[in-house]
């Protein structure tokens, strides 16, 4: 699946990431971060499970803490 992916600025200790479709807009990941757009990619690049790629379907985008082991709900 082809995402955009984006950084919470707000990321702090852990970088926190934001995959959206390409057609989605960033006003959908958390309000009370701010996100930055890094690149397009694939969710396969990542390795991500495939419950990721049906969370992006069925909720319009993703994010998750890298390292602290928490996601956005």
């Amino acid at each position: 699946m082809k995402v955009n992916i984006y950084i919470s600025e707000d990321g702090w200790p852990a970088p926190r990431y934001g995959f959206l479709p390409p057609q989605s807009p960033v006003s959908i990941l958390p309000r009370s971060e701010i996100w930055r757009y890094v690149r397009s990619g694939d969710t396969g690049e990542f390795n991500l499970p495939e419950a990721v790629e049906q969370e992006i379907e069925r909720r319009g985008f993703w994010a998750h803490s890298f390292g602290s082991g928490t996601s956005a709900t």
